[in-house]
Parts: C-alpha cells; sequence; structure tokens
C-alpha cells in the first residue's frame, strides 16, 4: 500500500495512475480497494465449506457458457452484433478469452483439490464433474496461458494427492481425463469446423498440437489403462490408504528432471541456435518478439522504457496502470514497431510481475510477491487436513501460475484475492 501511494504521488501523470483511466482501469485506488479488504476479509470472515461448493456452482454455469461458445452456439446472445474478427476471441460471461482462462484456472484449482479428498462417492462424482468441465472450458477457452496453470497444478499437486492411494489413483483419472478431452475435440475439429466459420471454432495453440498428435489416443489409452490396475489392486484390499512417503519422493525427483529437461531446450533453442529440432513445440520454446503471440514484444518493450527510466522511477515506476502511456509517449524504434509492425497499442506488458515491475517498481513488486509466497506457505502450514484450505492454495497458486503471460484485471483479481484470505 506505502509502495502504491508513494509510486503514484511521484508519478509524471498523477490522474491517470490513480484511476488507470490509459490503461486496464487498475491504478492506485482499484488496488488500494484491494488491499484494504485483504484487511477487512481477514478480520472478519469466517469460512464455510459450502462457500467453496456455491463458487463451484456458478463457476460450473460460466464454463458451460464458454464450452457452447466453442461451438458457436452462443447461448446467451452475448455476440448478438459483434464484429466477425471478435467474436471467437470473446467468450461466456467474462469476455476476453484471457480473462476467462484466467478465471477457470482459479475453478480448475478448487476442484481438482476437493476431487482428490473427496471422502464420500456422491462428493467424488460432483467434484469429477467440475474437474471435467474445467478442463473442458480450459482447453476450448483458446488461451495458452491455462497451461501455465495446468503446469503448475499437476506439477504440485502430487505433494498433497500422493499422500493417499486414492489421491494417486484420481490424480491419475484427471490426467487421463486432459488428454482424452483434447482428442475427443480434435476429433470434433474434424468433424464439425468445414470452412472457416463451420459450427466450431476448432484448437488452436498447444490444445491443437497435443489434440491432432497421433499419439495422444495412445497416451490416454495407457493412462487409463495404468488407472484400471492401480484399483483393481486395492479392490476388496483392507488396508491402510497411506501410500508413505515414496511416491512423493519419487515425485519430485520426476519434477526436478523435467524442469532441468525443459532448461535445457531453452538454452539448446535459444542460446544454441537449434530451435528447429523441436518441431512443432519450436513456438513455444524459441523466445523471439513473436513469442506467446507478441508477448516477447511488449516484454522486451518494457524492459527497453524501464531502462531508461530515472533512478527514481526505477525504483518506485511511474505509477499504477500507466505502461500504456508509457508505450504511447516513447518515440523509439520499437515504437515504430509496435505501430507499424503490429498495428496495435500497448496498454499492458501482459505480464502480471512485469507489469507491476514498470508501473509500480521494485518497491512495490517485491513486497507484493513476498505477499503472496508467504501466504501459500501459511495457508499450508495452517491447512492440516482441510480440503477447503488447500483447495484455495491451489486455485491461487494456478492464477499466479498463468498471470505470467496475462494480465490482472478487475472480473478475476478480485476472487484471486479471496482466495488468499
Amino acid at each position: 500500500m506505502i509502495a502504491v501511494i508513494i509510486s503514484t504521488l511521484q508519478s509524471d501523470y498523477l490522474y491517470e495512475s490513480v484511476w488507470g483511466n490509459e490503461g486496464r482501469f487498475s491504478g492506485a485506488f482499484l488496488l488500494l480497494i484491494y488491499a484494504v479488504s485483504v484487511f477487512i476479509i481477514g478480520r472478519l470472515f469466517r469460512f464455510k465449506q459450502w462457500y467453496l461448493e456455491a463458487f463451484l456452482v456458478s463457476s460450473m454455469l460460466v464454463c458451460l457458457f464458454g464450452i457452447t461458445d466453442y461451438f458457436r452456439l452462443d447461448v446467451m446472445g452475448f455476440k448478438d452484433g459483434m464484429t466477425i474478427r471478435n467474436l471467437d476471441i470473446f467468450t461466456s460471461t467474462f469476455g476476453n478469452i484471457n480473462t476467462y482462462t484466467a478465471f477457470v484456472a482459479l475453478v480448475l484449482g478448487v476442484a481438482a483439490v476437493l476431487y482428490v479428498a473427496a471422502d464420500t462417492r456422491k462428493k467424488a462424482v460432483w467434484y469429477y464433474i467440475c474437474v471435467l468441465i474445467s478442463i473442458t472450458a480450459a482447453i476450448t477457452g483458446q488461451s495458452d496461458n491455462v497451461y501455465l496453470a495446468f503446469a503448475v497444478l499437476f506439477g504440485f499437486l502430487p505433494f498433497y494427492a500422493f499422500g493417499s492411494r486414492k489421491g494417486i489413483k484420481r490424480y491419475g483419472i484427471m490426467l487421463a481425463t486432459i488428454f482424452t478431452v483434447m482428442k475427443v475435440l480434435a476429433v470434433l475439429d474434424l468433424a464439425l469446423k468445414g470452412d472457416e466459420w463451420g459450427s466450431v471454432i476448432g484448437l488452436d495453440g498447444l490444445a491443437k498440437v497435443i489434440g491432432h498428435f497421433s499419439g495422444t489416443t495412445a497416451i490416454a489409452l495407457i493412462l487409463w489403462a495404468a488407472v484400471a490396475v492401480l484399483y483393481y489392486l486395492d479392490f476388496n484390499k483392507k488396508k491402510s490408504d497411506d501410500a508413505g512417503k515414496w511416491p512423493k519422493r519419487i515425485w519430485g525427483g520426476i519434477v526436478i528432471a523435467v524442469i532441468l529437461v525443459v532448461t535445457a531446450v531453452i538454452v539448446d533453442a535459444n542460446f544454441a541456435g537449434n530451435g528447429e529440432r523441436y518441431g512443432a513445440i519450436s513456438n513455444y520454446v524459441i523466445f523471439s518478439d513473436e513469442w506467446g503471440t507478441d508477448r516477447g514484444f511488449a516484454w522486451r518493450f518494457a524492459m527497453e522504457l524501464y531502462n531508461d527510466f530515472p533512478l527514481h522511477h526505477k525504483i518506485f515506476g511511474y505509477g499504477a496502470d500507466t505502461f500504456g502511456i508509457l508505450t504511447t509517449s516513447y518515440t523509439g524504434s520499437t515504437a515504430t514497431k509496435m505501430y507499424e509492425s503490429l498495428g496495435v497499442i500497448y496498454d499492458s506488458v501482459h505480464n502480471a510481475y512485469l507489469q507491476y515491475f514498470v508501473t509500480i517498481g521494485p518497491a512495490g513488486l517485491i513486497p507484493y510477491m513476498v505477499f503472496l509466497v508467504s501466504s501459500i506457505v501459511w495457508m499450508i502450514k495452517k491447512a492440516g487436513k482441510s480440503p477447503a484450505v488447500m483447495a484455495c492454495v491451489f486455485a491461487a497458486a494456478c492464477y499466479s501460475g498463468q498471470a505470467v503471460v496475462n494480465i490482472d484485471l478487475p472480473a478475476v483479481l478480485r476472487l484471486f484475492g479471496r482466495f488468499w484470505r
């Protein structure tokens, strides 16, 4: 709060920094409302399990509207009068697909944890339905930012789920579900898409790569078979559900190995110049201005601007949500490329953390990051055997993951803040 106030007071664009009217309306006024609400909720709110249930019920409606929009049904009539170029990039009740998938990341985090921990068959069925719908909504949302949420969820959920045999099996079911949904959607692509304006939008990005990959069916079948074997081995066996420490330890080794492999691939593709060897995924491992639908350009532009800041702005930024003013005021060659080559005006960095770094400076970003990390550590320690608390942990973690390539907007960020408290 202090950093935001100082950043605003020393801004060259005081009015715009307060209201964020030249950006995404996330100026100091809104940021301070977020901060005050955290204190109010933290002191007065009394959590009850049914709040999460109500969240899931309402979220399923949002997800189902998004899925029907993928099939160009527009059951709510929200797209009446919309221009053709915008029809497929706005969906459900949220509008832009990036905002929508940011919300779905919260839903997926909650549903996955509650499904893993469900202690009755009825709860397990209900939560699995929520998982299935949210996975389908995430994929049909057509925004690759959601796959960072997937990576966070399926990369770290085993450290919670693998404490029990039940958790291992249900994790396997969710993993198999992802590949199955992608393959089914890919088949529907071929059956329904037809011409450019067929009855389905069609998969794009990473979902298209995986869905149309010839080996995806085999992967899904292998995962379902593995789950079936696990259930068979546990059938009618009266023994403890405790899985011991080894599953988590083994998974920890897998995570480390994956991180090392991904790092090696990125280094090889970007510094050794061997990007072409990675075929269909080369667009994801080679970092350039075009990376992430020109997000690479926005990030480079942000750092170019920051390098030219005077010292006090390097510490406190130019004020909340002033990035749009900075880009349009800049006269260098990068701005020329923004106007002439890309034909857009960037009013956001499309990376929540880099956005704060440039607009409210490291003085604002660092305490924000400390808040996020310390909060999640605190919640994990306090969660005990409460799946509801852990559901909030993973909801917030999933959102934080996708925020690396997305924008913090009022429609979703206020929900994100509720999960932290």
